[in-house]
């Protein structure tokens, strides 16, 4: 994952440095119309350092997505079976939503550079990027949610341990 994020940024930094832009992907307040305007204005070596880019941004999600909701669902678990509380484990997929509509983002972004802004591409394009940051703070929330309810967990059980002993 720390790989993938790495080569993530810094194929960022070469197409800003040929676009003079960074990735629409990674600006988080764009407009259509600026959308447009900085498709409009990739050269040929603008569009292959994107094409780079594109190609990373579909290793990275799923990386960072599996290892949140993996951690997630082992803490979940082990919470489980130390306590009558039951926190669904479905709860654990949800750490995956940023990596499907990053692929939306994604597959939408594509086809506004090639159609060099097509009103339709860049429309689902900011749909994507809208649900993906919305999915992103619920995804970046349970991790510390579930490490709350896991320490929760452990100091009941070291509570009512020691309650019994002191008996």
């Amino acid at each position: 994952m720390a790989l993938s994020q790495w080569a993530l940024f810094r194929a960022d930094a070469v197409f800003a440095g040929i676009s003079g832009f960074s990735t629409l992907d990674t600006q988080s307040v764009i407009t259509p119309e600026s959308m447009v305007e900085q498709i409009r204005s990739y050269s040929e070596p603008a569009v292959e350092a994107y094409e780079l880019f594109a190609a990373i941004d579909y290793v990275f999600p799923p990386a960072a997505g599996l290892l949140l909701s993996a951690t997630t669902l082992w803490l979940i678990r082990r919470s489980n079976r130390a306590t009558s509380w039951s926190v669904p484990e479905w709860i654990a997929l949800l750490c995956l939503l940023p990596v499907m509509f990053d692929y939306v983002e994604n597959i939408f972004l594509a086809f506004a550079v090639i159609t060099e802004g097509a009103s339709a591409a860049v429309t689902g394009a900011l749909v994507g990027k809208a649900l993906k940051l919305a999915s992103l703070a619920v995804s970046s929330a349970l991790l510390p949610l579930t490490a709350m309810y896991a320490l929760v967990v452990i100091v009941s059980r070291l509570l009512r341990r020691n309650a019994r002993e002191k008996r």
